[in-house]
């Protein structure tokens, strides 16, 4: 779950507010954070969703693009719900895994995993890893993308996991604003990244 206070601003030199506006942004906070969380539950889930549902909404009545999703996306192992807000009274990142033995949560940079639940012997770890989500430049992660995309680029790797899991996302976020269009209806998730 991604909270944030408000959608990120621009450069004032050209429309600060680029991002509520639909012809510039192709949508709101599902298009600007959608697949941060989408990326990761293909990680933790180990494959890629087959269906979703999704109900955005639009508070701020003034733009038109949401400022809040709600979604969950079926795999074949399992599920996963994001929610997605630029109307939150506080700004955090917030994960939690849940399995049949226990549970992880991560809040920003920190986490708890607790095991042992079903076998009576719970035991809680806990921890800190700087993640740098509260870091809006992202300038450490784009360094290390741009690294990336030159050594595939260099090596011939032009198709790689990366621009699958890209084509993926795209393909959730379009199918999350169908599904609210359509009153939350499940849709079918059908593009084989594979075959790119």
């Amino acid at each position: 779950n991604t909270f944030r206070t408000t959608h990120a601003k621009g450069v004032p030199e050209w429309k600060t507010d680029w991002r509520r506006d639909r012809k510039l942004s192709g949508g709101g906070i599902a298009m600007d954070h959608g697949s941060h969380s989408f990326y990761l539950t293909f990680a933790w889930l180990g494959s890629l969703p087959t269906q979703v549902t999704a109900k955005t909404l639009t508070l701020e009545r003034q733009w038109d693009t949401e400022d809040n999703l709600n979604a969950v996306l079926t795999f074949p192992n399992g599920f996963a719900h994001t929610f997605l807000t630029w109307t939150a009274g506080v700004r955090k990142v917030v994960y939690t895994l849940q399995g049949e033995n226990g549970a992880l949560v991560i809040d920003d940079d920190d986490w708890e995993l607790t095991t042992g639940t079903t076998s009576g012997n719970t035991a809680v770890e806990k921890g800190v890893i700087e993640s740098d989500w509260m870091d809006a430049s992202h300038s450490k992660w784009f360094n290390s993308m741009f690294d990336q995309f030159k050594t595939a680029m260099r090596s011939g790797d032009f198709v790689n996991r990366e621009l699958r899991e890209a084509v993926a996302c795209v393909q959730i976020i379009e199918t999350c604003y169908r599904s609210s269009a359509e009153g939350s209806r499940e849709l079918p998730l059908a593009v084989d990244v594979t075959a790119l």
